[in-house]
């Protein structure tokens, strides 16, 4: 299960020691988590957004995606795709955002677990 949320073998061999990985994971911990907040408060209830909106809420999530894609976070990388995908396409964004926002506690949870 903990591969599914945070591959850190894999992620691992990128970095050159456990000790980079750790910090860059202790960096994604306040960008993920302050993500949700501000991406509900452009979000809203998932409809159309203006163009500054839709802008500040690609620059947000494209953040999360390329830091967690980086750690090896797979589940929240892929759940950013999505919402950024959704939010470009300026299709409806209640289920995207609520996977996103699923998938942000779980991997908070499985790396502060593994950075004990």
């Amino acid at each position: 299960m903990i591969d599914d949320i945070l591959d850190w073998r894999e992620a691992l061999a990128r970095f050159e020691s456990r000790g980079a990985y750790e910090r860059r994971l202790r960096e994604l911990l306040p960008v993920a988590n302050d993500s949700v907040t501000t991406l509900f408060a452009l979000i809203g209830r998932g409809q159309a957004l203006p163009e500054e909106a839709r802008e500040k809420a690609v620059q947000v999530v494209h953040e999360v995606r390329e830091h967690a894609a980086e750690v090896g976070a797979r589940r929240l990388a892929a759940r950013a795709m999505e919402l950024e995908l959704a939010i470009r396409g300026g299709a409806d964004l209640a289920q995207p955002y609520g996977l996103f926002s699923s998938a942000v506690p779980d991997t908070l949870c499985t790396i502060s677990g593994f950075l004990g």
